[in-house]
């Protein structure tokens, strides 16, 4: 029996240690898998904000996935995004919140959409990402975080905001609890 086609809709190396992190946590035997990363285009701003937006990424980068690799074992897309949470007082002020949009496709089944947990960043380096020429457009806070000196990767702002948790643990964990789906299914040989 050949390997299963696993492919990342990303080159990214933040979102591949997660995809390989996560096919670890779920017990996948990793010398049955061909992983494939590809970089696509998520057709959105380079910094998302709100579910919808970060969905629209996730869903297009989804899309070209299917198209180039119709046979793959997974599909799997990631899309960040900034989510503004009402302040429960009138007093407070919103916070912003990271959280991971990820979807994955296994074999001809429905897509599953899941969100990770969330990490609230530095309200400042939001507002000031907004402000820069471009905006959300050309920006992200990671980098805005990195050049205010809060972070050493704009790729990973996670692991020095949180102090415990890098991006790629986080997104570990949602594509773990995929992963564990398809020991579920008769054709996982993996």
């Amino acid at each position: 029996m050949g390997k299963s086609e696993f492919v990342l809709m990303s080159e990214g190396p933040v979102k591949l240690e997660a995809f390989e992190e996560g096919i670890r946590l779920a017990c996948l035997d990793r010398s049955k898998i061909d992983l494939i990363t590809e970089k696509s285009d998520s057709w959105i701003n380079e910094q998302p904000r709100g579910l919808e937006e970060g969905f629209r990424g996730a869903n297009n980068r989804m899309i070209h996935g299917l198209r180039v690799h119709p046979d793959a074992t997974i599909v799997l897309a990631i899309e960040n995004t900034f989510l503004e949470v009402e302040p429960p007082t009138k007093e407070d002020e919103i916070t912003y919140h990271d959280v991971g949009v990820v979807f994955a496709k296994i074999w001809n089944l429905e897509i599953i959409r899941m969100i990770s947990q969330s990490v609230p960043f530095p309200r400042e380096a939001v507002e000031a990402t907004m402000a820069k020429e471009g905006g959300f457009r050309k920006n992200t806070v990671g980098q805005t975080l990195q050049e205010m000196g809060i972070v050493e990767r704009h790729d990973d702002p996670h692991a020095d905001i949180t102090r415990c948790c890098s991006r790629s643990d986080i997104l570990a964990q949602v594509i773990y609890v995929i992963l564990s789906q398809m020991r579920d299914f008769p054709r996982a040989h993996i």
